[in-house]
């Protein structure tokens, strides 16, 4: 299964976002795509901007600071703090603090995640493309976040 802590799966937008509950998939047993957690989604084809995680995420198999897979999809100005584990993916592919694996020609752009957190800020497969994601020490990564403009829950 997919879960994030806006949404499982998202094709539509996420927008000015957060989430400070842990996300935890365990492995069901079946196939490796049915096993993801992210901070805000679990995969993303969609759109998701100004987003923040402050949680742990952890999978068995796909884990992202704020999404786990995001194939076809844009994430942009999100942030991490929360620490995010999983195992290295087909021997190349560690966890990431923004995302597990980006792939099909999409990007992650302007993001941070929080030095620690994880070891890269995402993985590229079949094309994706970063661009200026920056690991960064938990009092730059507070202050950042500080600034952000979430909608409040009410």
């Amino acid at each position: 299964s997919s879960a994030g802590g806006v949404c499982g799966r998202n094709s539509g937008m996420v927008l000015s976002s957060r989430n400070e509950a842990e996300i935890q998939v365990t492995d069901l047993g079946r196939s490796t795509s049915e096993s993801m957690a992210g901070g805000i989604c679990g995969e993303n084809a969609g759109y998701i901007a100004d987003c923040v995680n402050t949680a742990p995420t952890s999978s068995a198999v796909w884990a992202g600071g704020i999404s786990a897979f995001c194939d076809r999809g844009i994430i942009t100005r999100c942030y991490n703090t929360g620490v995010v584990t999983a195992p290295v993916y087909a021997g190349h592919y560690p966890t990431g603090g923004i995302v597990h694996l980006l792939g099909r020609g999409k990007r992650i752009s302007y993001c941070a995640f929080e030095t620690g957190s994880a070891p890269v800020g995402a993985s590229v497969w079949n094309g994706g493309t970063l661009l200026a994601i920056e690991p960064l020490e938990p009092a730059e990564m507070q202050g950042l976040i500080a600034d952000i403009n979430v909608i409040p829950d009410d």
